[in-house]
């Protein structure tokens, strides 16, 4: 795989996996949510830039939200994809099975499935 937004997606996915999954934070005790996980990606320092500028001030972690974005259902994309993302990660309910849900889609997203 050439592309490197892939290369973001399957990264954040294994970090979902292996820390765990949250919501209505970039970062928790719980794990990491979609837009957290994929701005940990960035080569800048997210902890001094923030989640949001370090994913809309690198082209692959865009792209990544970007193409994430584009499997959503119709009611979770609109003209702005990190927004679509958060709300989305939001609003799916706590579970397990949506944690594999979530790292399954990131993965096949990538994948190009």
């Amino acid at each position: 795989m050439t592309d490197r937004w892939r290369e973001v997606l399957l990264n954040a996915a294994d970090l979902i996996e292996k820390t765990g999954w949250t919501k209505e934070n970039f970062h928790d005790g719980n794990g990491y949510c979609v837009v957290g996980a994929i701005s940990r990606q960035s080569p800048q320092d997210v902890n001094l830039y923030g989640p949001i500028n370090a994913v809309l001030s690198d082209r692959h972690l865009s792209m990544a939200v970007e193409k994430l974005q584009s499997a959503l259902d119709d009611s979770f994309r609109t003209s702005k994809p990190l927004y679509d993302l958060v709300h989305w990660n939001d609003e799916i309910y706590d579970t397990k099975d949506n944690s594999k849900y979530i790292v399954d889609l990131m993965r096949t997203v990538a994948r190009g499935e």
